[in-house]
């Protein structure tokens, strides 16, 4: 029991696992979409932090709503095999929404200047980390390292910013995704799409968004996150194949968490013992 209720277990061993896990068997019974291994991955976590009681519902809980939603939406779009802008611009918005949820009882305090740049600065970074995450939905490589960067930046970033329990949620991202590498190194056939990169997406800029709000995580120290997904999609990383491919989106992008991780130890300092 100890074990379970060790930090590093919840937030990195047991997502690591589950993930590798549910992403090889389901690569040989295709039954279901591959990338449903990140959340379910992700949600192993949850219950193991924080379970699955919804009342009251306060923002981490809306977060887990939220994501049972998207895994949803993710399945019905990888099995319909549907890739329309126009649904990436949707869930995008649909997003964005839900930022404006789960800030709301803070939001709804603030005035005049403070209440519109909460808003829109917690809009457009839920928008766009959604959107621009959405064109390497599909490509394993680019969407795996993409998220383990993002997982990274935010779940560390919160720790330091005094939120444990959005530190630990935003590294069991980076610990399921890091799954996914390690299955594509060994020469396993992986698949992610929109199973995996909507919740991935969607959760990751609304953790961010949350432990701003609700903790003393800086707004600046997110921006350098904005580039990921962006990242992906440059020439120096799509023209590589193979292990390759990974080391150049590594080398490229996981320094964009080291500076957002940089940027709040300056501010706030080592997490509280």
């Amino acid at each position: 029991m100890d074990t379970l209720n060790h930090p590093a277990f919840q937030a990195a061993v047991a997502p690591f696992f589950v993930a590798i896990a549910v992403a090889f068997i389901l690569g040989k019974i295709r039954l279901l979409p591959q990338g449903i291994a990140l959340p379910l991955a992700w949600l192993s976590t949850v219950w193991l932090t924080i379970g699955f009681s919804f009342s009251p519902l306060t923002s981490t809980r809306k977060i887990v709503l939220i994501a049972l939603i998207t895994l949803v939406i993710g399945v019905v779009l990888d099995i319909t095999r549907t890739q329309k802008k126009s649904v990436m611009w949707l869930t995008s918005f649909a997003t964005m929404a839900c930022a404006i949820w789960i800030i709301w009882p803070t939001l709804q305090r603030q005035e005049g200047a403070d209440y519109w740049s909460m808003l829109l600065l917690s809009s457009f970074y839920c928008l766009w980390i959604v959107y621009t995450s959405h064109f390497s939905a599909h490509k394993a490589k680019a969407s795996s390292v993409a998220i383990l960067a993002l997982g990274l930046g935010t779940g560390v970033s919160a720790l330091l910013g005094a939120t444990a329990m959005i530190g630990q949620l935003g590294s069991a991202f980076a610990a399921a995704a890091g799954a996914f590498i390690t299955l594509i190194l060994l020469k396993s056939e992986v698949k992610t799409g929109f199973s995996f990169m909507l919740p991935a997406s969607s959760l990751i800029a609304l953790l961010g968004v949350s432990s701003v709000v609700y903790a003393s995580l800086p707004w600046y120290a997110l921006a350098p996150l904005l580039l990921i997904p962006a990242l992906t999609q440059a020439p120096m990383a799509t023209a590589q194949h193979g292990w390759k491919k990974i080391l150049i989106l590594a080398l490229h992008i996981l320094p964009l968490s080291a500076v957002s991780i940089g940027i709040t130890f300056y501010v706030s300092g080592a997490p509280p013992i």
